[in-house]
């Protein structure tokens, strides 16, 4: 690094150390140094003066605010840099010049001295910065001394690399009169790129996934495909059903059609893979299409899609398909000749939805060599193979449960499938794990920190591997991990819908600070953070996140519109020419590249949010609520609930609402997580000078709000019913629940529910299946139901003794 004088040659290297960093030296170009020397004369500045200049474009440009201090012959002058609005060089000599003079007391410095004082730091994963003194060394000036007590070796040289960047670039900006905004320099950005690209860009289209399971079929028939409790589906056994549903379905295919689609809708694992498997054999896309979705969105998606067929799962509500001819999978398929194998890399494989910010949900178009990418990265990452089992609860509509199927089957391996009725059971999970033997398990955070809530829980842990998908992972969930399982390998995965299941993946570290990293780019996958003006960002500065690489989705289906707006075509990835042509996915996450190379996810540079894995708009949520009589205004906003995601509804509604009754009409259009948790009634939205909605006076109109009838009874006297209600209080973060009241209208949902029995097991020791809350959803029914049994008696002295000591710690 260097500096300029008016009166003397610039400083020609700049030398940064600390107590972990090594002294290094950065010469300056001799071009460079003549450079300064004329644009400090211009300016009439001093080396020092010149120096802190470039300091402050540093620190600003990191989004660092601070203070710089020069100390030199004349005395001490401090000047604050805020992070306003970038500074030209000249603007910044002048604040410089303009500082008042304070008189060193004792000894003047011997040489020129500008040091930087931080800010205090934030909240999140980005520092401050760290304090630096930079001395002048000299007569004329011949190198920067920079020493930090904090400074170790990674942050000095990149501090190193910054400055000596913005001193190159300073000639040219004082000439051009514009500021220097932009500090990475050439080794840095190769630094990032190294970073942020996968190790295998260049590998070509790995084997469609319906077609190795077809040659795993012929190769080894009788290896283990899918177990479903006794239950076992050998790979010879899906390849014939495969091929027989695929001639099937092919007389349900128009054959003009450019793409065809099939649905299938099924709750059972086996059933939706083979007939997700059967329909790209068919050379078409499969659209999944869970069950529990409400009748008219099934209906929906069926029809934006343009699903010509949709296969049947056995016992699922067909009400939703009266204008789609149906394939039931529970019945022999037709005979008939086994049909050619299709599937292109460039065909598509399947179409999966997604909330859009538009009000409509998006439909991302997925295609083979994009699956098939993922698959190969991520089954040498978790080594996937034959030997190794893999399960997921997660349900079909969406792609979180993909890493554990799709891979797993391309790689000869086994999937193990989770009943729905065990998916919030924890001991129910554990038993299907132990039986099938799960070496693998891939779920979102929520879930299993539900799961760990009852006694059973850790039993619900895989044999050798965890990964945690869907939403941010908690620091403190990982610590509770590692103290259960030691030996168990956990791994972070993150990666939009639009990347084909997931970009990044890592194992979580033994000790987990603040923030988990997203783990490191699939070796497919090669991604960049980027500033508002589309440049690369400074390592430990935030960005947004765009994807790009063979993972990256061909687009929305038919709407062409947003496809252009969040996919971009690329001559080639950054840093490799030799790699012509590609995508990248714009996700709207604003992620930030440590020093250490730790990618850290700090939040969104929109209103999207994840409930409970599920990515969810809540513009989408607005304009269902919008179409529900009476509702003339409605605003959606996230707030976070026992370190989870929540939504809450506020509505302007012509008469006097009833948000029970109004949750529930939401409840036949939406999917379950994205109904609000709870809806506000409020007399009008209120809005800032710009026109856009206050949210912090709307959320304060929310604390002002009475509460409703269902949180503002008295306590129950019966100790088994006061202990239920305390115990939903707590979960629901409401002072009193009463006992009548639905607690799914005050807000609960499917994993507060198994958190809640997971508590109730561990507080009263009773043994209790989730289903019988489900159709008990009041504390007093459930309380009834569970002194009927009998162990009555028992019950009711434990919940006596409960009861006395959750009221103590109340009272504490």
């Amino acid at each position: 690094m260097r500096t300029t004088d008016a009166r003397h040659t610039p400083a020609v290297s700049v030398r940064v150390a600390g107590p972990a960093a090594e002294d290094s030296a950065r010469p300056l170009p001799p071009a460079t140094v003549r450079a300064l020397r004329d644009a400090a004369t211009a300016a009439a500045a001093g080396e020092d003066e010149l120096l802190a200049a470039a300091t402050a474009i540093v620190q600003f440009a990191l989004r660092h605010p601070g203070e710089l201090v020069l100390t030199g012959l004349a005395g001490r002058r401090s000047v604050p840099v805020d992070l306003a609005e970038p500074p030209t060089v000249p603007d910044l000599l002048d604040r410089i010049r303009a500082a008042a003079v304070d008189t060193v007391d004792g000894i003047p410095a011997p040489d020129p001295l500008v040091c930087w004082s931080p800010a205090p730091a934030g909240d999140g994963p980005v520092r401050a910065g760290t304090a630096l003194a930079l001395r002048i060394a000299g007569r004329p000036a011949t190198a920067v001394h920079v020493h930090g007590e904090d400074l170790d070796g990674r942050a000095a040289e990149l501090f190193a690399q910054r400055l000596h960047t913005v001193l190159t670039r300073i000639p040219g900006a004082v000439a051009a009169g514009r500021p220097v905004t932009h500090v990475v320099g050439d080794e840095e950005l190769a630094w990032i790129r190294h970073r942020l690209t996968g190790d295998r860009l260049d590998d070509p289209p790995a084997e469609p996934c319906h077609l190795a399971v077809l040659r795993h079929g012929a190769e080894n028939p009788d290896a283990r495909a899918i177990v479903d409790g006794p239950a076992v589906r050998t790979y010879g056994a899906l390849r014939a059903d495969m091929l027989r549903y695929a001639a099937a379905l092919r007389s349900h295919l128009p054959a003009a059609a450019t793409q065809q689609i099939v649905g299938v809708l099924a709750d059972d694992l086996t059933s939706f893979l083979t007939g997700a498997l059967a329909a790209m054999t068919a050379g078409a896309a499969f659209l999944p299409l869970d069950p529990t979705l409400p009748v008219e969105r099934i209906r929906t998606l069926v029809r934006r899609a343009g699903a010509s067929v949709v296969l049947t799962g056995p016992g699922t509500d067909r009400s939703a398909l009266s204008d789609v001819p149906i394939l039931p999978l529970d019945a022999p398929a037709p005979a008939g000749p086994p049909p050619v194998p299709a599937g292109d890399p460039g065909d598509l494989a399947y179409v999966l939805f997604t909330s859009g910010s538009t009000g409509t949900p998006k439909a991302v178009a997925v295609e083979h060599g994009q699956l098939s990418a993922y698959a190969r990265s991520v089954a040498a990452l978790l080594s996937l193979g034959p030997g190794v089992t893999t399960a997921s609860p997660a349900g079909i509509g969406a792609d979180l449960g993909y890493t554990a199927t799709f891979p797993t089957l391309a790689h000869g391996g086994t999937v193990a499938a989770v009943p729905a009725a065990a998916r919030l059971d924890a001991g129910r999970f554990a038993a299907h794990l132990r039986a099938a033997g799960v070496d693998l398990v891939k779920m979102a955070p929520s879930h299993l920190a539900a799961l760990l809530a009852d006694p059973q829980g850790p039993a619900c842990l895989p044999a050798r591997t965890l990964v945690l998908g869907g939403e941010r992972l908690d620091p403190a969930l990982l610590e509770r991990l590692r103290a259960l399982r030691p030996e168990l390998r956990v791994y972070n995965h993150y990666g939009p819908t639009e990347t084909t299941v997931g970009a990044f993946a890592g194992a979580a570290p033994a000790r987990p600070g603040r923030d988990v990293s997203l783990g490191a780019p699939l070796s497919h996958v090669w991604a960049e953070l980027r500033d508002p003006e589309g440049r690369p960002t400074p390592v430990g500065v935030p960005g947004r996140l765009f994807i790009g690489g063979a993972g990256v989705a061909r687009g929305y289906l038919g709407d062409h519109e947003q496809t252009g707006q969040r996919f971009q075509s690329v001559a080639h990835p950054p840093g490799r020419p030799d790699l012509t042509g590609g995508r990248v996915y714009d996700t709207g996450d604003v992620c930030v590249l440590t020093p250490a190379g730790d990618l850290v996810f700090v939040g969104r540079a929109d209103d999207q949010v994840k409930i409970r894995g599920f990515r969810v708009e809540p513009r989408e949520v607005e304009r269902t609520l919008l179409d529900q009589p009476g509702v003339r205004q409605a605003c959606v906003l996230a707030e976070e609930r026992h370190g989870e995601s929540v939504l809450v509804g506020y509505v302007v509604h012509d008469g006097q609402p009833d948000p029970a009754a109004l949750a529930d009409r939401l409840r036949t259009q939406l999917p379950e997580a994205w109904v609000p948790a709870r809806l506000v009634p409020v007399a009008e939205l209120p809005l800032l000078p710009n026109g856009k909605v206050d949210r912090a006076r709307l959320r304060a109109a929310a604390t002002d709000t009475p509460a409703d009838a269902g949180t503002a009874a008295p306590a129950p006297a019966d100790d088994v019913t006061a202990v239920l209600a305390m115990v939903w209080a707590d979960l629901l973060g409401v002072d009193r629940v009463d006992a009548d009241a639905n607690v799914f209208d005050l807000g609960a949902h499917s994993l507060t529910v198994t958190r809640a029995l997971g508590v109730l097991r561990d507080l009263l020791r009773i043994d209790v299946d989730t289903a019988m809350f489900f159709s008990r959803p009041t504390v007093r029914l459930f309380a009834e139901a569970l002194l009927a049994g009998s162990a009555a008696d028992r019950l009711r002295r434990r919940a006596a003794v409960v009861r006395e000591v959750l009221e103590l710690a109340d009272a504490a």
